[in-house]
């Protein structure tokens, strides 16, 4: 099992660029696999955070 891990910080980007980002891994990748984005501010966003 691998580990896709994305950091969002701040507001340059909104949780809208998070959730497209799990999307597609999670269309595209076909190992198995984990995902979690480390933020701020989990607001919005569809997938585990910490």
């Amino acid at each position: 099992m691998i580990t896709v891990c994305c950091l969002k910080v701040g507001d340059k980007y909104s949780s809208e660029y998070v959730n497209k980002l799990y999307s597609m891994v999670e269309r595209n990748l076909t190992v198995e696999h984990d995902f979690i984005c480390i933020t701020d501010n989990p607001e919005g966003v569809n997938c585990k955070t910490a």
